[in-house]
Formats: structure tokens, sequence, C-alpha cells
């Protein structure tokens, strides 16, 4: 499968139009033959204004390798919880304060 350098602005929900420009296929090829026989992500319809694409979800499907609908199972990444993520970095700093460190002892002793 070839994909397209065109891309659509950068939207969470995609039409049809902007998943044919994505993949570089038409758009009846997307919405007639793809989706009716569920070879991409199933569509979401919000607001009852028309099927729509998960562009997260449309991106995670390629890098998969664009498996049928039937074996697509996607779940979407949760944020961080900011607890978390102070915690992991308080960890991050005080490894690489430990290696500044080593490394600071390592030069005095050459230059000593």
């Amino acid at each position: 499968m070839t994909v397209s350098t065109r891309e659509p602005e950068r939207t969470e929900l995609l039409t049809a139009e902007q998943v044919a420009q994505v993949l570089g296929w038409k758009v009846r090829y997307v919405a007639d033959r793809l989706d009716q026989e569920e070879l991409i992500p199933a569509a979401i319809d919000p607001f009852m204004k028309g099927k729509r694409w998960r562009r997260r979800e449309l991106d995670d499907w390629l890098a998969a390798g664009c498996p049928p609908r039937s074996l697509w199972r996607w779940e979407p990444v949760v944020a961080e919880d900011l607890a978390q993520r102070i915690r992991r970095l308080h960890r991050e700093l005080a490894d690489l304060e430990a290696r500044v460190a080593c490394r600071r002892a390592e030069l005095a002793e050459m230059n000593a």
C-alpha cells in the first residue's frame, strides 16, 4: 500500500474524503469498498453528521499494517497520570545526577 504524502489538516475526526486523501485512494473506494467490506477501522457517526474516522486510530491502524476490521482492536493511549509522570521524571533526574557525579570523579582523577 502506498500512503500519500498529502495529508489533510490534523483533526481528530476525518471524513471519508480526508481518509481517502491520507491513504492516497479514491473516496468511493474508501466509502464503498473498504468500509462496507470491513477492511478499515469502523467509522463513528457523531451527532448524526455522517461517518467519521478517528485520526489516531487510523494512524495506529496504518502502523499495524492495515489489518482487517475483524482482527483490529484499538485502544487509545491514555495520558500518563501527572503524579506518575513527576515520579518518573524525579527518577530520571536522580539517574542523570549520579552519572554526572561519576563523570566528574573520573575527570578529577584524570587531572590529579
